[in-house]
């Protein structure tokens, strides 16, 4: 391996940092760069493979997909209507609304079944809703992360427990 192409890596990224480009940018502007030095020949392999699997792999074009309908969700307001019908079923409570908060993650993931869209749709609106009720931000954040991890599991517990042959 050579030592300065490493080098030239490292600089490379570290000059995107400081650019404040993206980190998927950044790295591969710099594994470009990297292939430049070292093997300027195999750059066509490379595109060739970048393309060939990012489009043949189905959670990569799915996640884009799921942040962007949760963007229409929230546009549409259709999130600000499952947060106040949790919040009219739950809010009451003592807490009631870090249970609101776990339960329109609930929801929510239920439609989309997606942690990313989850997270992208309704992550920052539960958060902000509990600062606004009077929540401190360690808090809302400490109730909201574990509670965009529904999609993933939620279903594989709740489906053999209602006896569903078909989950």
């Amino acid at each position: 391996m050579n030592l300065t192409a490493v080098i030239i890596l490292f600089v490379c990224l570290a000059v995107c940092f400081i650019i404040r480009m993206p980190i998927s940018f950044s790295m591969l502007i710099s594994c470009i760069v990297y292939y430049l030095c070292t093997m300027p020949q195999a750059l066509g392999i490379v595109a060739n493979t970048i393309n060939t699997k990012m489009f043949s792999n189905y959670t990569m074009l799915a996640a884009p997909l799921f942040v962007f309908m949760a963007n229409v969700l929230n546009e549409g307001e259709v999130t600000d209507k499952i947060f106040a019908f949790c919040n009219g079923l739950l809010g009451r409570m003592k807490g009631g609304t870090a249970q609101v908060n776990v339960f329109i993650s609930l929801v929510f993931s239920g439609m989309t079944g997606s942690a990313v869209a989850d997270a992208s749709g309704i992550g920052l609106m539960e958060i902000e809703q509990m600062k606004k009720e009077g929540y401190d931000a360690p808090f809302a954040c400490a109730i909201t992360a574990p509670a965009l991890r529904f999609p993933s599991c939620s279903w594989a517990a709740w489906c053999p427990a209602s006896c569903w042959p078909s989950c």
